[in-house]
């Protein structure tokens, strides 16, 4: 296999990548059992997460092709019974596009207050008097006349439709960052 000089590091010895990931010592034992339990609660975490992420955009954006079900286990298992490199970069894109996808849903979370709060400026005391006083009818009172304006527009929320529109948001502005990182790791000389 041909070093990538992105990844030499990933040629050192797994020991040597986990100290250095945990921030241990150089000369650190690593328990195998230990080393065996800590994968396989961190195996059973991340393809927990990764099925709840991918099942979340999958509501958001049914058509999107970015991320289908999750892949994580499959290859995972793949690593494990071949070891081949093709498996291994299978699941090192995998990893990545789990990342991105879970790093994304979470950038976007601010869009669902976004939406929430152009609905709730419909229902502003000074929206709804400037627009009762417009519709006011001659013989009842302003305060009267808010009130009807503000049930009218009440009335009108739909719990089914509100949701709709906060996954939309959510999923459109996901799509735009993964576009814009694909974007970027497409242009020549990008690393992936």
């Amino acid at each position: 296999m041909t070093a990538d000089p992105s990844t030499a590091s990933d040629e050192r010895p797994a020991p040597d990548r986990v100290r250095e990931t945990l921030g241990m010592d150089a000369s650190a034992p690593i328990d195998p059992e230990r080393a065996l339990e800590l994968l396989a609660g961190t195996l059973r975490a991340l393809i927990g997460i990764d099925q709840v992420t991918t099942g979340a955009w999958g509501q958001m954006s049914p058509a999107s092709e970015d991320r289908g079900g999750s892949r994580l286990a499959a290859l995972a298992r793949a690593v494990l019974e071949r070891g081949s490199a093709e498996d291994r970069a299978a699941l090192e894109r995998e990893l990545e596009s789990a990342r991105l996808l879970a790093v994304c849903l979470l950038a976007a979370t601010p869009r669902a207050g976004q939406v929430a709060w152009r609905h709730v400026a419909r229902l502003a005391p000074e929206r709804i008097e400037g627009v009762a006083k417009a519709e006011k009818r001659w013989n009842e009172s302003l305060e009267f006349a808010c009130w009807r304006k503000y049930k009218e527009l009440a009335g009108e929320l739909d719990a089914a439709g509100f949701e709709d529109e906060v996954m939309s948001a959510i999923g459109a502005y996901v799509q735009t960052l993964m576009d814009r990182r694909r974007e970027r790791t497409s242009e020549p000389g990008a690393s992936a």
